[in-house]
C-alpha cells in the first residue's frame, strides 16, 4: 500500500461540499450518489495541511505577496513534468481557472470579437465568453469509431472569410483550448497541438490553454503543454493550471497563469492585480512538492485502476451503454443514446431510478446530448455502488419499455 489509502471512505455531508450538500437543490433529491462536479472524495496531500498548520504559528496573517516557494515550485515543475522552461516572472496567481480565463479574454477582445471553442466542451467557455461581451464558434470536435479528434479542415474554414482587398474580415480573436479535453478526456499529442497552434499562429489567434487536467494522464501518456511546442506558441498562448483537480484543492481557491509574452501579462495585470489567499499559497507550494515526490503516482495508480474498472463493469454488464475511453481526467464520458431517452427524461431516470447526481452531455454543448459525464475520483465502494445502481436502472428500463 502506498502512503495514502486512495480506497477510504469518507463522509463528505456536512462539511459545505458542493458535490455532497446541495444535491437536494441542484438536482432535487438528496439521496444520491455524488458522480458529477470535478471534485475528488480522495485526500488531499497531507503536507498541505502541515505547510498551512506551520504558517499558522505565526500570529498575523497581514497582506502577502506571492510566497518564493510556490513560484520556485512551479517553475520546478513545468520542467521536470513537461520539460518546459519557463521563468518566475511570468507566473500570475488568480482565484481559479475561470477567473483567469476571463481576464485573459478581456485582455485582448473587444466587445463583439469571437473566440474558437470546441464542443462538447467543460461548459463555462461558453458563459465567460458571453459575460466579457464576445461571441463562440463552435469548432465541433469529430466523433468516429468511438474517438474525438479536432476537425482541422472546418477550424481552417472559420478564417477564410476575406473583403474585397483579400484582407481578413473575421471577428476572431482567441482560442480556448482544453487539454486534456473536458469532457471527453482526449490528451492530445504533439502533432495535433502543432497543425492547431499554427492555424492560430497563421490567423493571428491568442490561445487561452486550459490545462488544469495536465497531471491525469494513463498508460504511460505524457502532457504535453502547447506552448512548450515552440517560442513562437510560448509568446501566443496563455497557459492556465491549477492544484485543484490534481490535488483536490478546489475550496483552496488558486491558479497559476504562465504568461511569457511580457505584453499580455501586462494587459492582465492592468485590468486587476491577481490576489490569492495567504494560506492556499502554502498550501499549493507544498502540494506542487508532493506531487513530484509520491502523490501524483500513487493517485494515478487508483483513478487507472478505477477506470478499468468501470470500463470492464459497463462492457459486461451494462453494454447498452458505451465507455468512451479518456486518455486523461478522473471524468469518464459515456454514451447512453441506445435508452432513446430524451433530456428531461434521461434527467429522471438518473436522479429518479439511477439515484446518481451526474453531468448531463447537453450542458457541453448540443453535441453532447444522450451523454453523461461521470467522476470516478473516488472509493471502489463508492464506484461499485454507483454502477450497481446503474446496472439495476437500465435493466429495470429495458424490462418496461
Amino acid at each position: 500500500m502506498g502512503k495514502i489509502d486512495f480506497n477510504k471512505v469518507y463522509d463528505r455531508k456536512g462539511t459545505s461540499s458542493s458535490k455532497w450538500d446541495f444535491n437536494q437543490k441542484l438536482f432535487g433529491a438528496d439521496d444520491l450518489i455524488s458522480m458529477w462536479v470535478a471534485d475528488m472524495d480522495l485526500e488531499t496531500p497531507p503536507e498541505v495541511f502541515e505547510a498551512i498548520t506551520e504558517r499558522m504559528k505565526h500570529p498575523i496573517l497581514g497582506y502577502t505577496g506571492y510566497i518564493p516557494e510556490l513560484l520556485s515550485e512551479i517553475v520546478k515543475k513545468m520542467k521536470r513534468d513537461f520539460n518546459w522552461d519557463i521563468k518566475e516572472e511570468s507566473i500570475l496567481l488568480h482565484y481559479d481557472v475561470c477567473s483567469a480565463i476571463s481576464l485573459a479574454i478581456q485582455s485582448f477582445t473587444k466587445s463583439g470579437d469571437e473566440l474558437i471553442i470546441q464542443s462538447p466542451v467543460y461548459y463555462p467557455f461558453f458563459r465567460l465568453i458571453k459575460n466579457n461581451g464576445c461571441q463562440f464558434v463552435d469548432n465541433k470536435l469529430k466523433f468516429e469509431n468511438n474517438k474525438y479528434t479536432m476537425d482541422f479542415e472546418n477550424l481552417e474554414k472559420a478564417f477564410i472569410q476575406s473583403d474585397k482587398f483579400g484582407g481578413h474580415t473575421h471577428k476572431i480573436k482567441g482560442s480556448i483550448l482544453c487539454n486534456p479535453h473536458n469532457p471527453v478526456g482526449r490528451s492530445w499529442t504533439k502533432e495535433e497541438l502543432t497543425q492547431y497552434g499554427e492555424i492560430c499562429l497563421k490567423n493571428n489567434i491568442t490561445i487561452i490553454s486550459d490545462e488544469i487536467h495536465c497531471d491525469i494522464l494513463y498508460k504511460g501518456r505524457k502532457h504535453t503543454p502547447i506552448a512548450s511546442l515552440s517560442k513562437e506558441l510560448e509568446q501566443n498562448t496563455i497557459t492556465c493550471m491549477s492544484g485543484g483537480k490534481s490535488f483536490n484543492m478546489g475550496g483552496m481557491a488558486i491558479s497559476f497563469t504562465i504568461i511569457p509574452n511580457t505584453l499580455l501579462r501586462e494587459r492582465i495585470q492592468s485590468i486587476e492585480a491577481p490576489k490569492v489567499s495567504l494560506l492556499s499559497m502554502y498550501g499549493l507550494a507544498a502540494a506542487l512538492k508532493a506531487g513530484g515526490e509520491y502523490y501524483l503516482k500513487e493517485l494515478i495508480e487508483h483513478l487507472d485502476s478505477n477506470l478499468n474498472y468501470m470500463t470492464d463493469y459497463i462492457n459486461t454488464k451494462i453494454p447498452k451503454l458505451s465507455v468512451i475511453e479518456p486518455d486523461g481526467t478522473y471524468l469518464v464520458w459515456i454514451d447512453f443514446r441506445k435508452l432513446n431517452l430524451s433530456r428531461e427524461e434521461l434527467s429522471a431516470f438518473m436522479v429518479n431510478e439511477a439515484k446518481i447526481a451526474v453531468d448531463y452531455g447537453f450542458v457541453f454543448g448540443d453535441n453532447g446530448d444522450g451523454f453523461i459525464r461521470f467522476n470516478i475520483a473516488t472509493s471502489r465502494t463508492t464506484l461499485n455502488k454507483a454502477l450497481s445502481q446503474l446496472e439495476n436502472a437500465v435493466n429495470k428500463h429495458f424490462q418496461t419499455s
